[in-house]
């Protein structure tokens, strides 16, 4: 671990717990990563808890991974390459700084939203953060349908839009209100027979207030 350093961006992201600052950590700071020999050459260290989840340790730091202890090998990754490891790994999740000093654990999904520029909130609502770009969406009839009618149903303002993001455009309904609400909007569309590949996620308000302004044909 020789030359390796404190990413400080990312320890103090664990510190004050903002998944804003770890959304920035994605983009910006340095991961390390222990590896163990495999077959087909070295692969992420992967824990298993006792429920079965299967997780990959990640550090901010030398220090912190002597002090989770047994590690010789580690990797220096970016948030990219750390992404394209739990993809390919299949994992729950990653294990930061599990022995401290400000231990998280995030799963897959979550650390998958983070990367795409999207925070969670405290109340568990997806938010926009401010480096995400959105675009007016082509979407077809049956899709507008589908939303129309589950949303009235549900008496809750939507907007069908893209998010673009590093990896290419998503297609996606924006719900307001609590994510118990998007999700039984997405339950609600997940039988439609014929509807394009889609994100349902919840809006706080703040995202909503910048919806109407600059996307406001994406309102149903």
């Amino acid at each position: 671990m020789t030359g390796l350093g404190v990413d400080q961006a990312l320890r103090q992201a664990l510190v004050v717990r903002s998944y804003a600052a770890l959304a920035e950590a994605l983009e910006n700071s340095t991961f390390l990563v222990p590896l163990v020999a495999g077959p087909d050459g070295d692969a992420p260290v992967i824990a298993t808890d006792a429920d079965g989840d299967r997780t990959i340790p990640v550090f901010s730091g030398p220090d912190a991974v002597q002090g989770w202890g047994g590690v010789t090998h580690v990797v220096a990754v970016d948030g990219a390459e750390l992404l394209r490891m739990t993809e390919v790994q299949g994992v729950d999740g990653v294990l930061l700084d599990p022995a401290g000093p400000s231990p998280a654990r995030l799963s897959a999904q979550t650390l998958r939203e983070l990367g795409q520029g999207l925070t969670r909130d405290e109340g568990g609502g997806l938010v926009l953060a401010g480096r995400m770009q959105v675009q007016a969406a082509q979407a077809p009839e049956t899709l507008v349908a589908a939303v129309r009618a589950a949303a009235t149903d549900l008496r809750t303002r939507v907007w069908i839009f893209e998010r673009l993001t590093p990896a290419g455009s998503v297609l996606t309904v924006g719900v307001a209100g609590a994510s118990e609400v998007a999700g039984d909007l997405a339950a609600r569309l997940a039988h439609v027979p014929g509807l394009p590949v889609l994100d349902v996620i919840a809006l706080e308000p703040t995202v909503v207030e910048h919806l109407s302004a600059a996307l406001p044909m994406a309102r149903l």
